[in-house]
């Protein structure tokens, strides 16, 4: 018979600061937390960031002595993130390609005026077929990409809280720790793919939609993995091993992939 035991309320703080790495300005977030770690992590995040994940009460000059240990690491880290090319901006134009689940799919987009609301999206052929509710469309005027977009997210919003259930369903049955679904919501998140609260709670980000369904399958294990065990000790990264074997692999790609996904 299981044994439960019931969770102690999470305290989290964090603070951003900058510090200096081989003539480098470097913004640094830290991340302090009463969730049992077994050592500090060092993360480098799109957009330059380098974010610390500690224990709640690491001395300050503990982090720095870190910082200085692996500063060469970390700025080879930055420098690769600066090299890779940037996604071209989307302006919701007929086909202009847009990811989902890893695959690149040409917009197309129809203008037919009925009943009320924006209109709708729908995978057809391969291509993203976007249903304007307007008489016709436009391409230079930039009101009907917005509207375009606004379709789109939702669209995405739709596919991703369909695909999650599906996930999670399956999982029950093939995780015999796991009793039921996780509750989940999507959110606009920007320094992470997903979370787990200490209620069970997950949130997931709204993007993740877009990235390949090994990488999709990784961020969603992570945080099953977060319900029972709520840190990133051995036996949390036993747990993911065990569900996914190949897991590094695909936080490789996901990190990779990660402008293109993020891109809209």
């Amino acid at each position: 018979m299981p044994v439960f035991r019931k969770k102690r309320s999470v305290q989290r703080l964090e603070e951003r600061r900058t510090i200096g790495l081989d003539d480098k300005i470097v913004e640094l977030i830290v991340s302090k937390s009463s969730v049992r770690r077994s050592s500090i992590r060092i993360s480098v995040l799109p957009g330059q960031i380098v974010k610390v994940d500690v224990p709640l009460r690491t001395p300050d000059r503990e982090i720095s002595s870190l910082l200085a240990r692996r500063g060469a690491w970390i700025v080879k880290k930055l420098c690769e993130y600066a090299s890779q090319p940037q996604p071209a901006p989307l302006f919701y134009l007929p086909e202009e390609m847009h990811l989902y689940l890893g695959q690149n799919h040409p917009l197309r987009i129809l203008a037919r005026k009925q009943g009320r609301g924006l209109g709708q999206a729908r995978l057809e052929n391969e291509e993203v077929l976007v249903c304007l509710n307007f008489p016709e469309y436009d391409p230079a005027l930039p009101e009907h990409a917005v509207q375009i977009k606004k379709i789109m997210r939702k669209w995405y919003s739709d596919q991703a809280m369909k695909y999650y259930s599906d996930f999670f369903n399956v999982k029950i049955r093939h995780i015999d720790w796991l009793s039921k679904a996780p509750d989940f919501s999507l959110r606009s998140l920007s320094r992470r793919w997903a979370s787990c609260s200490a209620a069970g709670k997950l949130v997931v980000n709204r993007h993740l939609i877009k990235a390949p369904p090994e990488c999709v399958a990784y961020v969603l294990l992570h945080e099953i993995c977060h319900l029972r065990e709520l840190n990133h000790s051995f036996r949390f990264y036993q747990l993911l091993t065990d569900l996914d074997p190949d897991w590094k692999q695909h936080r490789t790609l996901l990190t990779d992939l990660a402008r293109q996904i993020v891109n809209e």
